[in-house]
């Protein structure tokens, strides 16, 4: 899959969890994506809502000019 970012074009890993469904099997996955037993004082709904936030910016990727590097004046940039 190919992701659009600022009129330029990045590469995004697609299927990821078909992927780890063929790796470590369904239960393997079911496991992995369970959710955990949260502490005192926090909701599920801040959780759901964390989870979501790191899964829509894990792959933001953004062009960067100026990234203060003597020899290259700009690059893709991505905070993962």
């Amino acid at each position: 899959m190919w992701k659009q970012c600022q009129g330029r074009t990045a590469a995004v890993p697609a299927g990821l969890l078909a992927v780890l469904s063929m790796l470590v099997g369904a239960a393997g996955v079911a496991a992995i994506a369970a959710e955990p037993d949260l502490p005192a004082g926090v909701s599920r709904d801040w959780w759901t809502a964390v989870q979501q936030r790191i899964a829509d910016e894990e792959y933001h990727v953004t062009w960067q000019d100026g990234i203060g590097l003597p020899d290259l004046d700009a690059a893709w940039q991505a905070p993962n």
